[in-house]
């Protein structure tokens, strides 16, 4: 077995290298027993030898068996989407690991794993970091090192010509977007701060590299949505698919295919959508099935998350101390590992709430009141509860606010003090 790498506070966690491991776990279930046992091998490990942090992934059937992980190659405050936590966490922006740093990322790697995935995000905007010259970096190390380099979802506002020939040799034929939604309203409602063109543009690059599939990331649920703007998920797909056969320079001979990922909203603590409800489970499934019959094009592929585990997910993210009783209980009934879907159990965890007297709705499909004591008032992230209320009143007009490098915006963030490449003085 190779090296995976479990999610822990502080530290990540290496799963070593096992000689022996189809003896020691001759089947799959044996090996989740001895990882749920605690019996596994397992090596701590938090810092490479130039002292960069390594940014662990969370653990799950893929890395169980795959070598992934996610160098922390800069944290930023670029273009927050409202209902994106991380976005927020991660102000102010923080200096970027550039080419000096090199060796932090490659050099823990070379010696204990034989193939590695080492992904790149743009977050922090390509043309505002030595993202090229670290590409060049990382490209000249993959090859002769057997490593396979790949690129997550990936911004179509700074996705380049040169960015896509650097990555041309690698394997994936398909790129993906994320335009998170498929109205320009809606993108403007949750600021995303993406236009179409600018998504047209970056998958005409990629089609001009020879790409024929493309991947484009959205949510459902989002605050103000209508069933205009859920219609508009599938009709961008189908845009995308025009713009494959306008294109001149496009692979000829082959088709083109655009797979469309649809998540339900999910309101998470410290952003500007913390006190907006979730659909129902009901509502959610009637998205689903509406979205999927505005699909009128076989190029176009169609894949939803599962609504059920988003209701558990939507509780627990805005849930309180009395929730404790309740995550108890279903230890206690031995749930395990209900983020993969063989485990996963709807009904059961409904009847883990009610057996502890929780009503989920109070916490999924309930508005928070905006003068409501929440939860995690208690944790300061840096940005303001404030700021957060103005970002929402924004969101309802659809006003958009620039990123943390266009102009301040005010979030608070700025006093946690720090180095960081970019956070201006409020004006």
């Amino acid at each position: 077995m190779k090296d995976g790498v479990i999610k822990a506070t502080g530290n990540s966690r290496y799963l070593k290298s096992v000689a022996n491991f189809l003896t020691l776990y001759p089947n799959y279930k044996a090996f989740v027993a001895a990882l749920v046992e605690g019996t596994l091998p397992i090596d701590l490990n938090g810092l490479n030898d130039a002292g960069w942090e390594q940014k662990p992934t969370y653990l799950n059937k893929a890395n169980l068996l795959d070598d992934t992980t996610a160098s922390k190659l800069g944290l930023t405050g670029d273009p927050t989407v409202n209902q994106a936590l991380a976005g927020i966490l991660h102000k102010p922006i923080q200096a970027t690991l550039t080419v000096s740093g090199w060796t932090a990322v490659t050099g823990g790697y070379t010696q204990s794993v034989a193939v590695a995935g080492l992904l790149i995000s743009d977050d922090a905007r390509t043309r505002q970091t030595r993202i090229d010259e670290l590409t060049d970096k990382l490209l000249a190390w993959t090859n002769p090192n057997m490593v396979s380099l790949s690129l997550p979802s990936l911004r179509a506002d700074s996705f380049t010509k040169e960015l896509m020939d650097k990555v041309a040799s690698i394997r994936a034929s398909s790129i993906t977007f994320a335009p998170e939604a498929g109205s320009q309203r809606l993108r403007d409602v949750i600021n995303k701060n993406l236009y179409e063109q600018d998504l047209m543009r970056a998958v005409n690059v990629a089609f001009d590299a020879g790409k024929t599939q493309v991947k484009l990331y959205f949510m459902q649920g989002h605050p103000t949505e209508t069933d205009e703007d859920l219609a508009e998920i599938p009709e961008l797909a189908h845009r995308v698919v025009s713009e494959f056969y306008k294109n001149p320079n496009r692979p000829r001979g082959r088709q083109p295919q655009v797979t469309i990922s649809v998540s339900p909203f999910i309101p998470k603590p410290f952003t500007a959508f913390q006190w907006e409800p979730q659909d129902t489970l009901e509502e959610m499934l009637r998205k689903q099935e509406y979205v999927g019959s505005c699909v009128r094009d076989r190029k176009v592929k169609y894949n939803h998350h599962d609504a059920r585990t988003c209701v558990i997910e939507a509780v627990l993210a805005r849930g309180d101390r009395r929730l404790s009783a309740a995550l108890y209980e279903a230890c206690r009934r031995g749930f395990r590992f209900d983020a993969w879907s063989e485990y996963f159990d709807y009904d059961k965890w409904m009847e883990v709430f009610a057996a502890v007297g929780i009503d989920p709705a109070f916490y999924a499909n309930r508005r928070f009141g905006l003068d409501e004591v929440l939860p995690w008032d208690v944790i300061d992230c840096g940005v303001t509860k404030a700021f957060l209320k103005r970002e929402r009143a924004k969101a309802f007009e659809g006003v958009t606010t620039p990123n943390c490098r266009e102009k301040c915006a005010g979030c608070g963030a700025n006093r946690l003090g720090g180095v960081r490449s970019c956070c201006p003085k409020k004006e």
